[in-house]
């Protein structure tokens, strides 16, 4: 792969980004207008509430492109490969092709009803993934922070006397036994 397509594709996906990022509204003001404007495409709107969360929850979506590579990644030889190995059974690539065509018809039409789905599916998707470091029993959850959350820094943080600023002034010893090893590899 040549160094332009590589940032031919870069640019491609900061593009993407950023349009998906002007499209989202920016303050809780623009938020609670979109949600409370009115729905174009249908003459009453059933559930309100259904679509102001839909709207609330809109950082929750993905730019477009980034579901279109779930999908390919999804249907690949090598995806499938990955899967057998992982689950033991090839998975079923729909819901990721359901939510990218559901954001590109968001992206045209800006109609809320679009991103009800593809919401539902990212909270599916993260319950699924802290689901396993909810169920982990080796750490207790901390309810409070600690007592000592403001104690002052030790003394040799306080004067930036780690071993990363030693190591970055070339003060340390494991920096000078670097220097003197004469070891070659051939």
């Amino acid at each position: 792969m040549s160094q332009t397509a590589v940032t031919k594709g870069a640019d491609v996906e900061k593009d993407a980004v950023a349009k998906h990022a002007a499209d989202a509204p920016k303050t809780a003001a623009e938020t609670s207008k979109i949600a409370a404007a009115p729905d174009q495409s249908t003459k009453s709107v059933e559930k309100p509430d259904e679509v102001m969360t839909a709207v609330l929850d809109s950082w929750m979506v993905r730019p477009c492109v980034v579901y279109e590579e779930e999908y390919k990644e999804c249907n690949s030889v090598s995806g499938k490969f990955h899967q057998r190995y992982v689950h033991g059974e090839t998975l079923d690539c729909s819901k990721w092709y359901n939510d990218w065509k559901s954001c590109q018809k968001y992206t045209t039409t800006k109609d809320p009803k679009y991103l009800e789905p593809i919401i539902s599916q990212e909270k599916e998707r993260r319950a699924v993934r802290l689901q396993s470091a909810s169920a982990n029993t080796l750490w207790e959850y901390r309810t409070t922070p600690p007592t000592d959350w403001h104690s002052p820094l030790p003394i040799d943080l306080k004067n930036n006397n780690t071993e990363f600023v030693k190591y970055e002034s070339n003060d340390s010893e494991l920096v000078k036994s670097l220097y003197k090893s004469r070891c070659t590899i051939m």
